[in-house]
């Protein structure tokens, strides 16, 4: 599964400041989505792991099994992670790049002077109020200078 992932398109989406800030109520909805369908694999994942320990040690020890992990329970968790990927492909298709979808960090390609540059959000600000430049990382915001 991939988290993270950046954009493919040789030509991207460039945005202006109140585009990226028009979005962001979406794409906050978005990694909740995310955030909460993640969690519910991740239960389901570990409840369907125990039940297979539990029948490994049952067939060791010569008692019959419980059961095995059944084929509609393993399309299960492949329906979850369907449905994760869905996020991402969401994202991705409104012309952000996720740079950490768990934590909710999002670029915004745009231009200042001319010049390419990345607005950046993390999820939990009210709006936009950095940018940084493609060569720093995701850790040099800058303060946008209004």
């Amino acid at each position: 599964m991939r988290y993270l992932f950046a954009m493919n398109s040789p030509r991207p989406r460039i945005f202006t400041l109140s585009e990226a800030n028009a979005l962001l109520p979406q794409i906050d909805q978005l990694i909740a989505g995310f955030l909460s369908q993640k969690e519910n694999y991740s239960r389901r994942h570990d409840v369907l792991f125990m039940e297979e320990i539990l029948n490994h040690k049952e067939a060791q020890s010569g008692l019959p099994a419980s059961g095995e992990l059944a084929e509609n329970e393993a399309q299960e968790l492949e329906a979850f992670l369907s449905e994760i990927e869905k996020f991402a492909d969401q994202l991705r298709g409104l012309g952000c790049v996720v740079r950490n979808l768990e934590q909710g960090w999002i670029d915004f390609p745009a231009k200042i002077a001319g010049e390419l540059v990345y607005f950046c959000w993390r999820r939990g600000e009210e709006s936009i109020q950095f940018y940084h430049t493609p060569g720093d990382s995701m850790n040099e915001r800058r303060p946008l200078v209004a």
